[in-house]
């Protein structure tokens, strides 16, 4: 069934390549998550030579057995057949995504470089966030004993929300963002947790992307730092229980 089901495809490949002569001819894109395995042979006990993550565009060179000899970027060697979209399917997503987004492959070298670097960014962020709540929690007269179950990570985000929509505003109207957040976790008509809340969608201007992840804009906020010290104060103090608004869920601006 497998050898029959590869032969189907590799067959059906060939056929929609003679076929269609668009932006993807001789081309194909993984779309596989995290990333593809690229071997040095057709075959998976081979070594693993590069790596194609999510949404890169190859070249292909050769189809034959089940396998497609691709090369992209620096990377050259084998994939499997079936694991690749070709044609006026990876037309169609190459057509809904930006060109950025679009990558190339990675030798198994630069893509640990790559992946050893963003590991060693990410203990720098959260080293720089473990600070700045650690700072806040020594540095001020709040008592911190929430009253819900967070995460460091939400207890940041909360305060980047707080920074995001009141950054101007009077402390009591910082500390009244963050009880509004609260209230909707608190809430059977919201997400139960302080990151659902803040990315549902069409709720907090600007900040989601519509699918449960911040927008380009709120990460680069959450990636800057807070703008004042009052932001992350009125977070912890609104989990310590100091509620300035009741029951509210919303507000709005004036």
């Amino acid at each position: 069934r497998v050898a029959s089901y590869a032969a189907n495809v590799e067959e059906t490949v060939l056929t929609v390549q003679e076929e269609t002569k668009g932006q993807m001819h001789d081309k194909a894109l993984a779309i596989t998550d995290p990333y593809l395995d690229v071997y040095q042979g057709m075959d998976s006990d081979s070594e693993v030579v590069g790596r194609l993550y999510k949404n890169t565009e190859v070249d292909v060179l050769q189809i034959s057995e089940g396998w497609t000899k691709i090369s992209s970027g620096n990377c050259e060697g084998y994939t499997k057949t079936a694991a690749l979209l070709f044609g006026q399917e990876a037309e169609a997503i190459t057509a809904s995504i930006s060109e950025e987004d679009i990558l190339t492959g990675y030798t198994l070298e630069e893509a640990e470089a790559m992946e050893a670097e963003a590991e060693a960014a990410r203990k720098a962020e959260e080293a720089r966030v473990q600070s700045i709540i650690s700072n806040t929690i020594s540095g001020s007269d709040i008592t911190y004993n929430p009253t819900m179950s967070v995460s460091d990570e939400e207890l940041y985000l909360l305060a980047c929300i707080i920074d995001w929509e009141a950054n101007g505003e009077s402390y009591e109207g910082k500390l009244a963002v963050a009880n509004v957040v609260l209230n909707r976790v608190r809430s059977s008509a919201y997400p139960n947790s302080i990151s659902g809340v803040i990315y549902q969608r069409s709720q907090f201007s600007g900040v989601s992307d519509g699918a449960g992840s911040p927008s380009a804009k709120f990460q680069s906020r959450i990636n800057s730092g807070l703008r004042s010290q009052q932001c992350m104060d009125a977070a912890v103090e609104a989990l310590s229980g100091h509620n300035n608004i009741g029951g509210y869920t919303s507000f709005r601006m004036i």
